[in-house]
């Protein structure tokens, strides 16, 4: 990243921490203080969306989901057991302290939703089968500050940034409590130095990727049927920087900042084989937008939606068969003035998507069309600075 992007990152987040945490401070704490209320089951399966406040007493604020309107109303706080982490870190930056993609995640076949507490090197385990979410079990991450989650079926894998950055997996019992897999723990291959972004597991559980934004490198891991590592391959990425990455129908889809240059921001997809090596099927598609970071596949497949932190907009990308890209809408939403849009996430019936707004600290909320076009529907919640995450049913 250029010395100029760095300083603007900084200037920037210092004048929302300055200006901008007075009243989102104290609408958080009014969430925090509340009785939670009790959501009946089946309207928060299918109508619910949780963000991660990353605050040195971490916790989950979980909000019902309008499903006709998008509109979120506030369930109530739930800590995670552990601490989030508000420093910031080399390569990081102050409007985006964790950096990454997918520091909440939900896995809907066992009902649970995952968090990472970056201060306390923990990952945190609710469960969602309940009126409201239920802390289960508070685990070692196998390494220092995680930031990114990915799960699939029984399998949850998480990625360590810290001191010897590397990747761990974990089994998940019926019951949704978490086993360390054994010999799963495993380095990048860029090292201490690599900074990764995203950890993503394939379809079928059999392939995890990570993305390194430092070194420009993609890791790919073969995993048996057990969930451990066998193989581990590198592939040099396409496009520079690549930050978020998604998978779906066997392709491997990857946004990338290039140092945060203004108008080069891109995606690229790739090809996953059963060895684990990636193809490349389209080299670093432009939306002549600024710091791609966070990227989505529908949950049919056939839009890829990026969110634009410098840009402060959501591109919208068509994934065809052969996992080629094209760009629909380089701004398909204009997110607002000074919002930094960061971690976005879509419903389950892929009519809204939910944009976590780390310069307003807020949740912005896009209707989308059939078409795959992006109508704005309002904006809810005031967040703690530093929020990160951000997951929705």
């Amino acid at each position: 990243m250029s010395r100029l992007a760095k300083a603007f990152f900084i200037v920037v987040g210092l004048a929302n921490i300055c200006f901008g945490q007075s009243n989102s401070h104290n609408s958080y704490r009014s969430i925090i203080n509340a009785i939670p209320i009790k959501v009946p089951v089946e309207q928060l399966k299918n109508g619910a969306v949780y963000v991660m406040t990353n605050q040195p007493q971490n916790a989950v604020l979980a909000f019902q989901r309008d499903t006709e309107k998008g509109s979120l109303t506030p369930i109530g706080s739930f800590l995670t057991g552990g601490s989030g982490d508000l420093n910031i870190q080399p390569g990081d930056y102050s409007v985006d302290l964790l950096g990454s993609q997918n520091s909440l995640v939900i896995n809907n076949e066992y009902e649970l939703l995952f968090a990472v507490n970056a201060g306390s090197n923990e990952i945190s385990v609710f469960r969602l089968n309940g009126q409201t979410p239920q802390l289960i079990q508070v685990i070692s991450s196998n390494g220092v500050r995680p930031i990114s989650l990915a799960t699939r079926g029984a399998l949850l894998y998480v990625l360590n940034e810290g001191e010897k950055t590397n990747i761990s997996g974990f089994s998940i019992a019926s019951g949704g409590m978490l086993s360390p897999i054994a010999e799963s723990t495993r380095g990048l291959a860029g090292g201490d130095v690599a900074d990764p972004g995203a950890i993503v597991i394939s379809d079928d559980g059999s392939l995890l990727f990570v993305t390194e934004k430092d070194t420009d490198r993609i890791d790919s891991f073969v995993l048996d049927t057990s969930g451990k590592p066998e193989q581990q391959f590198e592939t040099i990425s396409n496009g520079a920087t690549p930050f978020g990455a998604d998978f779906s129908r066997g392709f491997l889809v990857v946004a990338e900042a290039f140092d945060n240059q203004w108008g080069v921001s891109g995606v690229s997809s790739y090809a996953a084989g059963f060895s684990g090596v990636l193809s490349l099927t389209s080299p670093s598609v432009r939306n002549f937008q600024q710091s791609a970071g966070r990227i989505l596949v529908s949950h049919d497949g056939i839009f890829a939606f990026v969110s634009n932190t410098l840009s402060e907009s959501v591109s919208v990308f068509t994934l065809k068969d052969g996992g080629f890209l094209g760009l629909q809408e380089a701004a398909a939403a204009q997110v607002g003035f000074h919002t930094w849009p960061t971690d976005i996430a879509l419903s389950n019936n892929g009519r809204f998507l939910y944009i976590l707004r780390s310069g307003t600290h807020d949740i912005g909320v896009w209707q989308v069309g059939t078409n795959g076009y992006l109508k704005e529907a309002g904006s809810f919640g005031k967040l703690p600075t530093g929020s990160q995450g951000i997951v929705a049913r």
